[in-house]
């Protein structure tokens, strides 16, 4: 129990009930490409679910599929309702060429969202390209 006080007093500032911020806006739809239609839709993650999706980010932009598909489903477990994270594995997916699952993963991303929320294009275009190819 002491212990628990103990690490519990090192922290520096208090975390507001509902830690969840937003990413910079304009998620890219592809490596290196960003979604200029939806530019002020940002997506929403609690903090660490946020710092994975910026790394895994940054891995897409390096073109490292993989490394980006495993932060993504890590951060997946944290917040497995979040369609942003959804969307993101969706187009890790679709850039490794796992068409199938991109669709899959887009899917499940509408399925978390409105019919008019401003991720739903994004997904229809992972959906439609994946299918073309």
């Amino acid at each position: 129990m002491s212990l628990l006080l103990a690490v519990a007093g090192c922290t520096t500032e208090p975390k507001p009930a509902d830690s969840r911020a937003e990413l910079p806006t304009g998620a890219p739809t592809s490596a290196g490409e960003s979604a200029r239609s939806n530019e002020s839709a940002a997506p929403q993650a609690g903090a660490g679910a946020r710092t994975m999706l910026q790394k895994a980010e940054e891995y897409m932009q390096m073109r490292r599929f993989d490394l980006a598909i495993t932060t993504l489903e890590r951060a997946l477990r944290m917040e497995p309702r979040n369609a942003w994270i959804w969307n993101r594995l969706a187009m890790a997916h679709l850039e490794a060429r796992n068409r199938q699952q991109a669709v899959h993963l887009a899917t499940k991303s509408n399925a978390l969202v409105g019919e008019d929320h401003p991720l739903r294009p994004l997904n229809n275009n992972i959906i439609a390209r994946a299918r073309k190819k």
